[in-house]
């Protein structure tokens, strides 16, 4: 599906022409896919390394003396109180701030679900009929899964001028393929900045997007990582200094 600036609805937005944009929007935790009435699938995340990394970049902020706004948006897995539960949901936000002319960066630190499934021919909602375990035969139930839209790419196709912070997640790989799956990401999204992280290996990979030349994608190595290493915390306070001087720079 394709965007384009007509779509978002920027009615509410206050004039300001004259103001540099100075909010850096973060979005974190997990989200599900309903599949039927009181049955749905998930990613699960609950938001803890979105609410360390808006800390860090707070830090960052007094450190290069910069002043920008942090919006910490958490889905409903990581805030009780968030209205923000599904990838639709998490989709109209991201739209809401990209059409606001102060957001400067994007952190896309949100675990959107990949899948949508289906089971026989009803079609899958919130309120879709409820399965009933006793009606259910020795041979089971046949689920139909088919991936969800991406949504990092719509930060560069909106706002070309938002830097942005993708996290691309591996389990039990190297480090070269943490940094070639990224690689892929990057080239599909156009993201300013990458952190890569194995849930098994525990490390951390953060680097810069890959540039575009009139030949065409230039993949990044480990060689060019800003970091590669297991201390979560030192990736993500280099992240967020390397992010907020992106923003700074223009």
């Amino acid at each position: 599906m394709q965007y384009n600036h007509a779509m978002m609805n920027t009615s509410a937005i206050p004039e300001a022409a004259s103001t540099k944009p100075n909010s850096i929007v973060v979005f974190g935790g997990g989200t599900i896919m309903h599949v039927r009435n009181h049955m749905a699938l998930c990613a699960p995340a609950y938001g803890s390394t979105a609410k360390k990394f808006s800390a860090m970049i707070q830090t960052a902020n007094r450190l290069l003396n910069l002043n920008y706004n942090v919006d910490l948006r958490l889905t409903k897995m990581a805030d009780c109180n968030s209205c923000l539960e599904t990838n639709d949901d998490v989709e109209a936000s991201l739209l809401q701030a990209l059409s606001d002319p102060l957001t400067a960066g994007v952190v896309c630190n949100v675990a959107l679900c990949d899948f949508i499934g289906q089971i026989g021919d009803v079609p899958s909602g919130k309120y879709a009929t409820r399965l009933q375990t006793r009606e259910v035969t020795e041979e089971g139930l046949g689920l139909v899964l088919r991936p969800t839209k991406k949504l990092l790419g719509l930060v560069h196709e909106l706002r070309p001028d938002v830097v942005s912070v993708g996290f691309k997640t591996t389990a039990d790989e190297t480090p070269e393929q943490q940094v070639a799956k990224s690689n892929r990401m990057a080239n599909e999204s156009r993201i300013s900045w990458m952190l890569a992280n194995d849930t098994v290996t525990r490390n951390n990979v953060v680097l810069r997007g890959c540039p575009r030349t009139p030949t065409g994608f230039v993949p990044r190595t480990l060689a060019d990582a800003d970091y590669s290493g297991t201390v979560r915390e030192d990736a993500l306070r280099i992240l967020a200094m390397q992010f907020l001087t992106s923003i700074k720079r223009g």
